[in-house]
């Protein structure tokens, strides 16, 4: 009896449904990877943001003692963009003023905007975190050159880009609409919530 030949005979791996489910399987498996990794990894991920948002607070307002976390139950409703907002304690327990964050929507996503208001109402600082947008172009959001501006402004101002309008103008970055209409429209809302807390 003749022997088979097996060179004309496919390979299992080439065969049907079989590439299929060899890709299935690797995905899986990829896929529980990453979430095991995210899950180990979260509790760190939370501390460093947390790190960096007390830097931030500390920066603003660098002589406050604590920074006492305001619930933002009845804010939420009515500016949905807020996501924090501390009070700046001084070492005899007296208010400095108000830290308040609130996100717009920039060119990369959400761009987080921080700002620092004294107990009248007076923007003391602000920062924006600015990594996810375009290099040279929204990322100058984030040097002094351009956020130091800020600081002449009160909670009360209504801030645009629109130098037609009758709101308070500000510089805008060149090149960067989206990035600043994000800025202004995060700051605005981070003064209203300001103000419903007076």
């Amino acid at each position: 009896m003749p022997a088979k030949d097996n060179k004309n005979k496919t390979p299992l791996i080439d065969r049907g449904i079989m590439p299929v489910v060899i890709l299935t399987v690797i995905t899986i498996v990829c896929v529980a990877a990453l979430a095991f990794v995210s899950s180990i990894t979260e509790d760190a991920r939370k501390a460093q943001e947390l790190q960096a948002s007390f830097a931030i607070q500390l920066e603003l307002f660098p002589e406050a003692d604590e920074f006492l976390q305001i619930p933002l139950d009845d804010i939420a409703a009515k500016f949905p963009s807020i996501t924090q907002i501390v009070q700046a304690i001084d070492s005899s327990g007296g208010s400095l003023g108000y830290v308040v964050t609130a996100e717009g929507n920039g060119y990369g996503g959400e761009l987080p905007a921080t700002v620092g208001y004294d107990t009248d109402g007076n923007i003391v600082g602000v920062r924006f975190d600015v990594s996810a947008e375009t290099a040279g172009y929204g990322q100058n959001a984030g040097k002094p050159d351009f956020y130091e501006q800020f600081s002449s402004f009160n909670a009360s101002q209504t801030l645009t880009a629109d130098s037609s309008s009758s709101d308070t103008v500000i510089d805008a970055l060149t090149g960067s609409t989206r990035t600043t209409n994000a800025i202004v429209a995060a700051i605005n809302d981070a003064s209203g919530a300001f103000q419903l807390m007076e």
